[in-house]
């Protein structure tokens, strides 16, 4: 894939993400690629990775996601995304970023800055006030 590092980006999360194609997954994650920040360790390689996308979308009947912002630079790239999703028939809205290097047209690693937070308050999972709740000692076991 010619283009800017952006452009990988833009074509995993329509593709990927909006339009649910499971195959572009081994298309643009090579084996060795390494998405971190979707859980406590990284996600190596697109069989693991297909694991998460089946946990997402399993969760959301829908899911959109889209570029707000690009900065390209050499092979590396930073988006500013937003998505939209349905979850249990309610509109759950979250924001992120993420920062890729891309290396002939495969995402090689990605480190994910997502408002996990703001989901899953969204999703009713915790209390709208969990970071204040966390921040104060409460725990969520």
């Amino acid at each position: 894939m010619d283009g800017q590092p952006s452009d990988v980006m833009r074509t995993w999360f329509q593709r990927v993400w909006t339009e649910r194609e499971e195959h572009a997954i081994y298309e643009l994650f090579p084996p060795e690629g390494e998405a971190h920040g979707l859980g406590p360790a990284p996600i190596v390689g697109p069989g693991a990775f297909h694991q998460f996308w089946v946990q997402m979308h399993t969760a959301f009947d829908s899911l959109d996601v889209r570029v707000l912002d690009a900065i390209d630079q050499r092979d590396r790239c930073y988006v500013r995304c937003e998505a939209t999703g349905i979850y249990r028939g309610a509109l759950v809205t979250f924001e992120g970023g993420c920062m890729a290097e891309i290396h002939a047209g495969q995402i090689r690693r990605v480190w994910s800055y997502l408002d996990f937070v703001k989901m899953l308050t969204e999703m009713s999972s915790i209390p709208p006030n969990a970071l204040e709740l966390a921040l104060s000692g409460v725990r969520f076991a």
